[in-house]
């Protein structure tokens, strides 16, 4: 869905919507300068050039849009978690933490459960750098509840049975099946994030 901004007709929307486009590159790129090449400087230098570019496109009030599935807003929600990443590893705790918590509202905002619960897990890995056990579970368990409620076999049903029904589904394997991975994987980062701040609260 496209934003609503100032300025009107398809010249405007193809510039706005290449605009968008450049800033996600930006902000794909960050990450990799992050976590490939250990390059934070320049990772930040992508994401404030993506975050401003965001800025551009914002209307006159500044709000993204008024629709629950606007591309800008989530450009902005993955553009800011990404940046709260960067700073998580440079160690610069207190700003990541004001990142993904913009990050996050933004996530809300737009109604996506996805993005928030992402969002949850890198917040709840902030309180874990901080050795702050109690805050850390509480972000990690609500991270991983929202997670396993988006999960389209329900949230009873074991991994593996829910990973037969999507290659079933899919023919055998192909994208449905890619995706289930994915989702379980992200779930099972949150476990391994939930048994260090378990192990680390215990007194020695």
């Amino acid at each position: 869905d496209e934003c609503e901004g100032a300025g009107a007709g398809p010249e405007h929307e193809l510039v706005a919507a290449l605009q968008l486009r450049v800033s996600a590159l930006l902000t794909q790129g960050a990450l990799c300068m992050c976590f490939a090449l250990s390059r934070f400087d320049q990772a930040q230098q992508a994401l404030e050039a993506a975050r401003a570019i965001q800025q551009s496109l914002l209307p006159p009030g500044g709000v993204a849009c008024g629709g629950g599935a606007c591309s800008l807003q989530r450009g902005r929600a993955l553009t800011l978690d990404t940046a709260g990443k960067v700073a998580r590893y440079s160690g610069k705790l207190t700003e990541a933490e004001a990142l993904l918590r913009e990050a996050l509202q933004l996530w809300r905002d737009s109604g996506d459960e996805g993005g928030a619960a992402a969002t949850l897990h890198e917040l709840g890995v902030v309180h874990l750098r901080r050795a702050e056990w109690e805050s850390a579970t509480a972000l990690l368990k609500q991270s991983l509840a929202m997670k396993r409620e988006r999960r389209p076999c329900g949230t009873t049903n074991r991994i593996g049975n829910c990973i037969g029904k999507a290659a079933a589904s899919s023919g055998g394997g192909g994208v449905g099946t890619a995706r289930h991975h994915s989702r379980f994987r992200e779930e099972a980062a949150t476990l391994h994030q939930l048994a260090v701040a378990a192990m680390s609260s215990k007194p020695p």
